[in-house]
């Protein structure tokens, strides 16, 4: 009789210390990561060419003065944009160029993920193990 209360008394005990370990756990939470990645997006821009482009003359003058035959033309950079124009004399031709930069559209990707905590390996069996045996010394003592 005496075997059986402490044998009742140590269960109860270890009953007790399982649970009050149980509820000093802190339970598992998932974790949020928050990943942000911009993408960057680029538009190409056509190149506009002119060539061989005939301007229309307008003469204001009603006497005609000789000159030596030319080529004028500049080249440039306008905020990153390249412009090159060449105009020739007598023949009356224009050639042009412009070339711009591609555009660039950096848009912002924001990617939430939820980690959540794994237990330990061996809580399961330790309760299991307890359960059973637990179990098996409820059924010897009755």
């Amino acid at each position: 009789m005496r075997t059986q209360r402490i044998i009742t008394i140590v269960l109860f005990a270890i009953i007790l210390i399982l649970f009050l370990l149980h509820l000093r756990k802190p339970k598992s939470s998932p974790v949020e990561i928050l990943k942000i990645d911009t993408i960057s997006l680029v538009k190409p821009v056509e190149k506009v060419v002119i060539r061989r482009a005939k301007p229309k003359i307008i003469f204001r003058r009603d006497t005609i003065i000789q000159t030596h035959p030319f080529v004028v033309s500049i080249d440039t950079a306008v905020q990153r944009d390249t412009i090159s124009l060449q105009y020739r004399y007598p023949e009356n031709i224009l050639d042009l160029s412009i070339s711009s930069v591609p555009d660039t559209f950096k848009v912002p990707k924001i990617v939430y993920s939820f980690d959540k905590k794994k237990e330990r390996w061996w809580e399961k069996p330790a309760i299991f193990v307890l359960g059973t045996a637990f179990g098996y010394l409820l059924c010897k003592i009755k």
